[in-house]
């Protein structure tokens, strides 16, 4: 499709406000009830990643923390269990990339995690900076209690959205990750691990 023949456009049809563009099939319902019920204009923000980016990360933090204090673990705990347990044998930098924190804060919470029994960690071989991470037994079985929350709360919070949808929303969200991550230093720091 010719991109410069697209044009946006802002249309308002009884209580249904739309965003879309001339010559595309997107349109995006633009209304947001507030918790007290009423609508406020998105407009155009109904198609700024950076304002629902932020919103939904506020709306899924209590979520989020649910979990964790459920499992009494602090932010970032279950990212690291989960990426390590699906990756055994990752550096701390590589964690650090892959779960967008900076290496410092990966270090403490590593730290924390070997001396709760989660993770060991050791120093690789080619390179003594560099240490290897691994679930523990107790890691393993950490992570087998938290998967079925996860995979639950996910299911509520998706239980209203289309299976062809969620698909979508996942391909493009996991694109745009992989887009930035190549793209984007997050926080240059020098490549010495604790």
């Amino acid at each position: 499709m010719n991109r410069s023949a697209i044009s946006p456009y802002f249309q308002r049809n009884g209580n249904l406000a739309s965003f879309g563009c001339w010559g595309c099939d997107m349109v995006r319902v633009t209304k947001l009830a507030t918790s007290s019920g009423l609508e406020v204009e998105l407009g155009p923000l109904s198609g700024d990643l950076l304002f629902l980016a932020r919103n939904l990360h506020i709306l899924l933090r209590g979520e989020s923390f649910s979990i964790r204090q459920n499992m009494g673990m602090e932010a970032g705990v279950i990212a690291i269990l989960s990426v390590v347990w699906l990756n055994p044998g990752i550096s701390q930098n590589e964690l650090a990339s892959a779960i967008v924190l900076r290496k410092a804060a990966v270090t403490k919470l590593v730290k924390k995690m070997e001396a709760d029994g989660l993770l060991s960690r050791r120093r690789t071989s080619h390179d003594r900076r560099t240490n290897s991470l691994m679930l523990t037994e107790k890691g393993q079985q950490t992570i087998a209690k938290i998967r079925p929350m996860t995979a639950t709360l996910q299911h509520q919070l998706f239980e209203p959205i289309d299976a062809e949808e969620k698909e979508v929303f996942f391909d493009v969200l996991t694109n745009l990750v992989a887009q930035l991550s190549g793209r984007v230093a997050a926080f240059p720091e020098d490549d010495e691990e604790d």
